[in-house]
Parts: structure tokens; C-alpha cells; sequence
């Protein structure tokens, strides 16, 4: 039976899953096993790209490939690692990192497509990994969402988050810090599970005053369909600004978000695998952050919430809606 799940909502159910045969001759030093966590086209992006970025600086490399299956699959791909003694793996998506290194201890491992690294225990700091892994987050530096925030809605100083403490607490903390270092104020409100976050979500907006509601990747807040259409609704009522995940809630109704380059981070990470394979330690890498980001405004919501956005914002934006449209009604 086909799915008849609208495609801008199987792509925020990918967002929040985020959350050959090699030659018998080849040599174990030359070998990679990349692990994908589900076939997805943002996997298929930056693994194509990883794959042109390595083979510039490292032709003689050759790849195995997995992806995640039942539990028997997953075995066998581990073993397969065991056998092979590959000089590196690569990982795409967090359940294809996290398998990897619950069982992998003493080969390298480059993980790409990855959401909040250290908040889920996959890296020590975002400095240094602390074990055999090293990658790229999807994850947006906090300061330059804030920022983009603030162009929009230059007026926003006090912005509301929701959360689940035993999730994305390591996000939140540092967050407020960076708020406060810009003169904003953070308002966290935690919720432990998807029928608190409605009932916090009606009973914030009566009670307190927001000026923007901040998006953190967390499954609680971003459990089903439902929580996000119930965000999307609650917050346009209010006339709240409201910042999504990801392109595909500017979409559907949020009045701004960011995107990251999947072609860009699959480049990225085949610059840390080369220096891994010439003899760089993971955990002497850095994990890195997305280096090209794109602004994305519906100018239909910004109309709805009654807010002119300022042309400054649109230049390099991608814009949805027409932009006679930023023209806010009369309340």
C-alpha cells in the first residue's frame, strides 16, 4: 500500500530519527565499512559527497557498505567489522553511530548526519571526543540561531523552549548561557512527555510572555505529527514567532528555521576520515558544525502573526510565501 503520509512530514519523521563487495585482495589498511542508519535521501547526499571528497585525497581507499536492519542485521554487521579490521568506519545517522561504538573500541570511527553528539553520549566535548570517534554534528552553533532568530523578529528578547531534562538538558544549559551572553533570556520549560507538552503549551501561552518559541531536537517535545501540528497552531493563534528544526516546519507553518548543506557535511567529514587514515588520532579532531547554513522565512505566517520582517533578513533568505505579503494586518 503507498504511504499517504504528506512528504513534508515524512521529512521531519527523518529529522527527528536523526534522529560493493570489496575486492578479495584488498589490504585491511585500505578498507572502510560505512554504517548508515536507514535509507534516506540526506544520507545518500552526504555519503555521495564523502565518497568524491576521500577519493581526492585517497584513490586506493575502497568501502563496504550496511545499512541498519532487525536485530540479526545489525549483528552480522558487526561481525563483519570484527573480520574485516577496516582502517576506519564510517557512520551516517545516530543509530548507526551509536551501534558502532557500543561494540567498536579500537578502531577509528568518523561520524557524519549526527544530532547533538555530546548531549547523547557519544562525544566527551565537542573539543575532543575522549575515545576513537571523531565527525560532524548537524547541529547549528546556538548563538547563530539566536541570531538568525533576531533578524526576523528583531524585537524578540525573551524566547521560550520546550524539552525533556533526560534528553536535551546538556542543550538547554549551555543555550541559556549564550542567550543571557546576547541579552535575550531563555525560558525552559521541561515536559516528560508528548500529553504534558500539550497541556505546558496551553498553559504558557495564557500565562506567560514570550516573544518567540526556540526549537531544541528532542523526541518528547517532537514525539508524532500531532505535537508538531499542535505547535504550529498554538503559536500562530498567539502571533508568537516560532523557529523549526528544519525547512520542512517553515513549510508547514513555523515562521522561520535553518538548513544545513548535507553535501557540504558529507565533505567535511571525508577531511577528518583522510587525516584519520594519514595517522590523526579521532579524538585529537575537534568535532565540527555545519559550515554552510541557509535562512528560511514564511513570509504567510510572519503576515498571520502580524510581523514585518526586515528586508535585511530576506537578502540571502530562501522565502516562502509572496513577499507583498510582509505586510502585517491590522489587529
Amino acid at each position: 500500500m503507498r504511504d499517504k503520509t504528506p512528504l513534508v512530514f515524512r521529512r521531519v519523521i527523518f529529522l527527528l530519527c536523526l534522529l560493493g563487495s570489496l575486492p578479495s585482495g584488498a589490504n585491511a589498511a585500505e578498507q572502510i565499512v560505512t554504517v548508515v542508519s536507514a535509507e534516506a535521501e540526506p544520507y545518500r547526499v552526504a555519503y555521495r559527497a564523502f565518497q568524491e571528497g576521500l577519493a581526492q585525497k585517497r584513490p586506493d581507499v575502497q568501502a563496504q557498505e550496511h545499512v541498519l536492519g532487525d536485530g540479526s542485521q545489525r549483528e552480522r554487521i558487526l561481525a563483519d567489522i570484527r573480520q574485516r579490521r577496516p582502517a576506519l568506519v564510517l557512520t551516517l545517522g545516530s543509530a548507526a553511530a551509536n551501534l558502532v561504538r557500543a561494540d567498536v573500541k579500537s578502531i577509528p570511527i568518523v561520524f557524519c548526519m549526527v544530532l547533538n553528539p555530546q548531549a547523547g553520549g557519544l562525544v566527551q566535548s565537542m573539543q575532543s571526543s575522549g575515545n576513537n570517534l571523531t565527525g560532524t554534528s548537524l547541529d547549528i552553533p546556538v548563538k547563530l540561531q539566536f541570531e538568525a532568530l533576531q533578524s526576523v523578529a528583531p524585537a524578540v528578547k525573551r524566547i521560550g523552549v520546550f524539552y525533556n531534562p533526560s534528553e536535551t538538558e546538556k542543550v538547554i544549559q549551555p543555550a541559556a548561557k549564550v542567550a543571557a551572553g546576547m541579552g535575550l533570556e531563555l525560558v525552559s520549560i521541561p515536559v516528560g512527555s508528548p500529553e504534558q507538552l500539550l497541556q505546558e503549551l496551553a498553559d504558557t501561552l495564557r500565562s506567560r510572555r514570550l516573544d518567540a518559541l526556540w526549537s531544541v531536537a528532542d523526541s518528547t517535545v517532537f514525539a508524532s505529527n500531532r505535537s508538531v501540528e499542535f505547535l504550529l497552531r498554538r503559536t500562530a493563534e498567539a502571533r508568537i514567532p516560532f523557529m523549526g528544526l528544519s525547512p520542512e516546519f517553515v513549510k508547514l507553518g513555523a515562521l522561520l528555521a535553518l538548513s544545513v548543506d548535507y553535501k557540504d557535511i558529507g565533505l567535511q567529514c571525508s577531511e577528518q576520515a583522510a587525516q584519520v587514515l594519514q595517522g590523526s588520532a579521532p579524538s585529537s579532531l575537534p568535532i565540527t558544525v555545519p559550515r554552510k547554513v541557509t535562512l528560511h522565512v514564511n513570509l504567510n505566517v510572519a503576515r498571520v502573526i502580524g510581523l514585518r520582517v526586515p528586508a535585511s533578513a530576506l537578502e540571502r533568505a530562501v522565502v516562502y510565501g509572496h513577499r507583498s505579503a510582509n505586510v502585517p494586518p491590522q489587529f
